[in-house]
């Protein structure tokens, strides 16, 4: 899992020239570095993903691990701004999320959302594709955090906030046992 490097093309425009350098830059540490190739009408990002696989390649079986990955992904999703990438443009996928088993990190590749952009419905359908190997029985928790987030509107502090909350009240339960 060293040297692992993942291709993806655009569409011109697709990319804001700011993203770019940001993402060209290494600036963030919550994307991976990033080389963009330019030519013949179209940009080629070359993501550096070594240590760190897709989450499609995981099977995450229990609530408090997607609990864990969730919070790591909105606290990219919230520091974002701080470089001026739009949080609702950063497309959320378990192909798009990666996980390094040896130290527990959580990056993303930065592909922006097509079409209308949409926070709670990206997150939202992250959720549900991570949450299909569920073996416990705790799966109340993302349903309350799906809920919540969606009707009240969250921004990601109150999304991060209800996310630590929720891990709380999960661990409380887990100790009764």
């Amino acid at each position: 899992m060293n040297d692992i490097r993942y291709d993806y093309e655009f569409e011109p425009g697709r990319l804001y020239p700011h993203e770019v350098a940001i993402l060209g830059s290494g600036g963030f540490d919550g994307f991976f570095p990033t080389t963009f190739l330019f030519g013949s009408g179209r940009v080629t990002a070359v993501y550096d993903c070594g240590g760190y696989a897709p989450l499609a390649g995981f099977r995450i079986e229990y609530t408090s691990d997607i609990l864990f990955i969730l919070e790591k992904v909105l606290l990219i999703l919230h520091r974002s701004s701080e470089f001026l990438i739009l949080s609702e443009r950063i497309l959320i996928l378990p192909e798009t999320v990666f996980y390094s088993q040896q130290t527990g990190g959580v990056k993303i590749t930065y592909i922006p959302v097509s079409g209308e952009a949409d926070l709670h419905t990206n997150l939202l359908e992250f959720l549900a594709r991570i949450q299909v190997d569920l073996c416990d029985p705790y799966g109340k928790y993302i349903d309350r955090f799906a809920i919540r987030s969606k009707k009240e509107n969250l921004d990601t502090s109150s999304m991060l906030t209800l996310v630590g909350v929720l891990r709380r009240e999960l661990d409380a339960e887990l100790s009764q046992l």
